[in-house]
């Protein structure tokens, strides 16, 4: 047995769905750990075909695509080091939640996720004892087998010299801190350390949060990748009687800023939907008010502003000119308030927002015949509460703030302005910004299933509203998901 040893957790950006590119994506990132001398290799959970894997998924063809590709990885092991990668696979026709050893060029060895997940297709299996790799008793775990002792115990006792977890974790409201103190416990209850792998990427409204990590077995911090974005975290250990320690660490990123979070996975769930759907870029109405300046600064920072049509549909009363500045767009003219007689003409007078609906049918009409995305402008309060307000920003196919509450946008861009002007302060001061304490009533109805009783009156009639405006809601096109529950979720 080596007296050092190196751990690459490969914190992937894995497409769903798209196995073919993921698996070049793990093979570009193991012939890079191997080339710095990595003794294991770690991909997250399902890095092989993406995440997350719903119910109607195909399963028989996805699994045997899957097993494909793992024999193909496993080719590069034949003269380097151990990979471990996570893959669903089949096993009497059910679907399991895979962690994959491959070595010696063979798919050597495969365990199954073993805790529940609540709505998750996947199988579990049963508890499992540690793979030996050079002499050292590797244990894996998949996603929720952190959260219990379960696993851990079971892999300590049978002779685990070091805990890994595969995981595909979307941001979802939390704070690092909960999955912190699961893998903490986990460390305190078998006195080994623990290596968390996560993916990064967006895929289905979910951004996966990245910030992979290693605790050594006195519960020290020794390493940690960055947020949300692609990385090779290399973790150097020394072998000691005592069990493995760390040697000097792999680097400890710092965990974003809350607000640069929100902003950072909105841009990567946008960016991530407009490559996925091979759009040329995105059209957005400059004059959707603050919610439009927005949706164009995300854009512009995921895309770049070549990538970004902005469309003036108020004419000279509009803010795009400002706005637009500020971004770096050119903006098209497209007034519709010549077409107003005439829509009126064709659809009757009981249209109580024609404006807004020649606005919607503008976006995405220009946006069609360039093979554009049109970005609808609603937020998550409008989508509560429905009404006039959300039929004036529904129109679109994508809805970037859609899980954000209206109240938190002014200060989620002031905060953004804080590190290069993006937009002026007229838009901002244009926006009609829902207050504070409405939005924390909603959030508590939609995110915690509050009982409206307890939350006194307006309570009562703010859950009468979100329940009437249930039609208008399925309506509206999807977003990226930021907080614990999304109203496009499926």
């Amino acid at each position: 047995m080596p007296d050092t040893f190196t751990l690459a957790l490969v914190q992937a950006a894995s497409v769903p769905g798209g196995v073919a590119g993921n698996a070049r994506r793990i093979g570009d990132a193991y012939r890079a750990a191997r080339r710095a001398g990595a003794g294991l290799v770690v991909c997250p959970r399902l890095a092989l075909t993406g995440a997350p894997l719903g119910v109607l998924t195909p399963w028989p063809p996805l699994a045997a695509e899957a097993g494909r590709a793992l024999d193909g990885l496993a080719g590069a092991t034949a003269e380097g080091p151990p990979l471990v990668v996570g893959a669903p696979y089949l096993e009497d026709g059910r679907p399991f939640d895979g962690a994959f050893l491959l070595r010696g060029g063979a798919v050597a060895d495969r365990c199954a996720r073993h805790v529940p997940e609540a709505g998750d297709p996947l199988a579990t299996g049963p508890l499992r004892g540690p793979w030996r790799i050079d002499g050292l008793g590797v244990g894996a775990m998949v996603g929720a087998d952190m959260n219990t002792a379960d696993a851990a115990e079971a892999l300590a006792e049978t002779g685990a010299d070091l805990l890994v977890v595969l995981d595909a974790l979307a941001l979802a409201g939390e704070d690092e801190e909960t999955r912190m103190q699961a893998a903490l416990a986990r460390v305190a209850e078998t006195g080994l350390p623990l290596a968390w792998v996560n993916g990064a990427g967006a895929g289905d409204g979910r951004v996966l949060a990245g910030g992979s990590f290693a605790l050594d077995a006195k519960r020290r911090l020794v390493a940690r990748a960055p947020d949300m974005e692609e990385a090779l975290l290399l973790v150097p250990w020394r072998l000691r009687e005592a069990g493995l320690e760390a040697d000097g660490g792999g680097g400890i990123a710092r965990p974003l800023d809350p607000q640069d979070v929100t902003w950072r996975a909105l841009v990567v769930g946008l960016r991530a939907f407009v490559d996925g759907g091979a759009y040329e870029g995105v059209a957005v109405d400059l004059d959707a008010g603050i919610n439009g300046a927005v949706a164009a600064a995300l854009a512009v920072d995921a895309l770049g502003p070549k990538r970004v049509l902005a469309l003036a549909t108020a004419g000279d009363a509009g803010a795009h000119p400002e706005t637009a500045a500020a971004l770096g767009l050119r903006v098209v003219p497209a007034p519709v308030a010549p077409l107003l007689a005439p829509y009126r003409r064709l659809v009757g007078a009981d249209d109580s927002s024609p404006l807004a609906r020649l606005r919607g049918l503008a976006l995405e009409g220009i946006a069609a015949a360039r093979g554009l995305l049109p970005l609808a402008t609603c937020d998550k309060t409008m989508l509560a509460l429905g009404g006039e307000a959300l039929a004036g920003h529904s129109a679109g196919g994508y809805a970037p703030l859609a899980d954000l509450w209206a109240s938190k946008i002014v200060g989620l861009v002031q905060h953004r302005n804080g590190s290069g002007p993006i937009l002026p302060e007229r838009p901002l001061a244009l926006g009609n910004v829902a207050g504070k304490a409405r939005d924390r009533l909603l959030a508590r109805l939609v995110e915690d299933d509050a009982d409206p009783a307890t939350l006194g009156g307006e309570g009562v009639a703010l859950a009468a509203r979100v329940a009437a405006a249930g039609r208008e809601r399925r309506r509206a096109p999807p977003g990226t998901k930021v907080t614990k529950r999304a109203f496009f979720e499926r």
